[in-house]
């Protein structure tokens, strides 16, 4: 385990200061100790065997997150990760006007490069949506507009992410509950809602 918290800090160190600095996130951090001391934070929960979410240690979250740490173990708040999706939305351009990524470079991690199939079982606009994975990112369209996603859960927290490029739109969607039983339908639910909203369904 220390092995790993060891070999997580160069790729901390390259986030904060290429990624999250720029974008102004300044209490978005990849370390659960930064996390336990500021002190400000969602209790996660997942379900007991009988179904019911019960609040569970900071602890729990720190094995699961300690092997994928790069690619998903990011602390954040609603607040911060809006302006992720705003940079993602202006192209790679922060709230602030700096460039975080070139044009390019970002356009090239929501380019489709596999196909998936619809494991979410959920209805053709759903599936549509998320029809190509890409860099990070699942890809696809909703009544012809392009609309980039990603889903992500822990032990007791669950978050999505969605932007429409061209609309000028997107959502962050923060739940301190596992992603099953309901947590995931949630953030779907709230994700989908704001597109009916947006095509006036």
């Amino acid at each position: 385990g220390r092995l790993r918290a060891l070999l997580s800090r160069p790729s901390d160190a390259a986030m904060q200061q290429r990624v999250l600095s720029p974008i102004g996130m300044k209490r978005s951090t990849f370390d659960p100790e930064a996390v336990r001391a500021d002190g400000d934070y969602a209790l996660p929960h997942a379900a007991d065997l009988s179904g019911d979410l019960r609040p569970i240690p900071l602890e729990a979250e720190h094995d699961v997150l300690l092997p994928v740490r790069p690619a998903g173990g990011l602390w954040s708040t609603a607040r911060e990760m809006a302006r992720f999706v705003q940079t993602e939305v202006a192209g790679g351009i922060a709230p602030s006007g700096t460039r975080v990524v070139s044009a390019t470079n970002l356009a090239a991690t929501w380019a489709p490069r596999v196909a998936v199939p619809n494991f979410y079982g959920g209805p053709p606009e759903m599936a549509a949506s998320m029809s190509n994975c890409g860099l990070g990112w699942m890809s696809g369209e909703y009544r012809g507009v392009r609309v980039i996603s990603h889903s992500g859960g822990t032990t007791g927290l669950t978050a999505q992410v969605a932007f429409l490029p061209a609309a000028d739109l997107g959502i962050a969607i923060l739940s301190n509950a596992s992603a099953l039983p309901g947590a995931l339908a949630f953030t779907f639910a709230v994700h989908f809602h704001l597109l009916e909203l947006l095509f006036d369904q």
